[in-house]
């Protein structure tokens, strides 16, 4: 069954975007999408379950729009929060019908409604409970508002996992500075004269205390996991590593530490990918017992000043330049991974579409014209039927 633009009737065409298959209308810009693909596509916040409430969502009827999927009149729903659009829905597959540049404009309302103090998702949205209050109090760490996911983080898990099995053979074997783990593990200032390159990654597995790790594995979990669902596994350790790598490098050729150890340049890394995709989320601390709340963007620049701030003035024991150069690699990693807007990027390939068409020539263009001529009057007088063949020729 070919579907067809509820709006122009024109037929819709199947593209894939970052793995997601939906139907796009070329000459109105409308797409009509699957349920489970909106949230596939967009994030997890996308889908119906979410922001068709009572609160955000009102019911307009049955409208004259046929729906693509089933060919049946389409339901209209209003959604608004600070603005308004209205979207039609496909009652017998759940297919949702949206016109050019209303993608977008679902996306940023359901996410500003998401982190928002008081929102109409109110009765879908988690509270934070007791266990996160304490959590907070005690290692005083960000937590987001609302930031679901799609899928278990298992790269984050794993990292995790090592860092703390690392952390328990230093315990275990009495690890201090001259040890033979710190010394073969650790980053030193002469691993790039010694050969010992290794140390470039071993570094980011060591820390030098409980908070010190405690304080790591609590960040890279609520930011990493999240980072994680987004770009997939590979992209994402190679973020985690190529910041890390980055950060101890740095440190080799510009700081005059004895040896560096912890996951610090690698979360810095992950904090500022998670800083270029999500500017969206809000996050809470507890400052003097009280919550509050604060955009990602403050907090994560709030941070990386106090490192700039701290480098130059000297302040000693802590990689200032490690974290620095993690973040700012994982800034310029995550940069262009950035999603278009949905709008744009379907209209680009709307643009490639047309160009693979081959040019109409003089004579192909008259030709063609002639043909729907024809075409045209046999519709109009039935009896006009097409030439007979030609006689056969008489055989001498």
């Amino acid at each position: 069954m070919i579907r067809k633009c509820p709006h122009c009737r024109f037929d819709l065409i199947a593209h894939t975007v970052d793995e997601v298959e939906i139907d796009h209308c070329h000459h109105c810009g409308g797409s009509f999408f699957e349920p489970e693909k909106l949230s596939k596509l967009f994030g997890p916040l996308l889908s119906p379950e979410i922001w068709k409430t009572d609160g955000m969502c009102q019911d307009l009827g049955l409208v004259g729009l046929k729906s693509p999927a089933s060919g049946q009149a389409m339901r209209r729903y209003r959604i608004f929060f600070k603005h308004a659009i209205e979207t039609d829905h496909c009652e017998q597959t759940g297919g949702i019908w949206l016109d050019k540049g209303e993608a977008d404009r679902l996306c940023k309302m359901v996410r500003a409604a998401s982190q928002a103090k008081t929102t109409p998702l109110e009765k879908v949205r988690p509270n934070f409970g007791v266990r996160d209050y304490i959590l907070q109090v005690l290692f005083n760490i960000p937590l987001e508002v609302w930031h679901p996911r799609r899928r278990f983080p298992w790269a984050t898990t794993l990292l995790i996992g090592t860092c703390i099995f690392v952390f328990v053979i230093e315990l275990l074997s009495g690890v201090d500075e001259h040890s033979a783990i710190i010394k073969l593990f650790a980053l030193h200032p002469d691993c790039l004269s010694t050969g010992k390159i290794w140390q470039l990654c071993t570094y980011i597995f060591l820390h030098g205390g409980i908070l010190h790790i405690v304080g790591n594995l609590i960040i890279l979990y609520v930011l990493g996991d999240n980072l994680e669902d987004a770009v997939g596994v590979k992209k994402y350790l190679m973020i985690f590593f190529t910041a890390g790598t980055a950060g101890g490098l740095t440190e080799v050729i510009f700081s005059t530490h004895d040896f560096v150890v912890g996951a610090s340049g690698a979360v810095a890394g992950v904090a500022g990918a998670y800083l270029v995709l999500f500017p969206y989320v809000r996050l809470r601390i507890i400052i003097f017992f009280i919550p509050l709340f604060f955009s990602v963007q403050l907090l994560i620049g709030l941070w990386i000043a106090e490192n700039v701030i701290c480098y130059f003035l000297g302040v000693p024991g802590i990689a200032w330049l490690c974290h620095i150069a993690g973040f700012t690699t994982g800034l310029v990693m995550a940069w262009p991974l950035r999603k278009r807007p949905f709008a744009e990027l379907m209209e680009a390939r709307a643009v490639k579409r047309t160009r693979k068409r081959p040019e109409m020539t003089p004579a192909t263009t008259a030709k063609t014209l002639q043909n729907r001529s024809a075409m045209s009057s046999m519709m109009r007088n039935p009896k006009i039927t097409a030439p007979p063949p030609p006689p056969p020729r008489k055989k001498k």
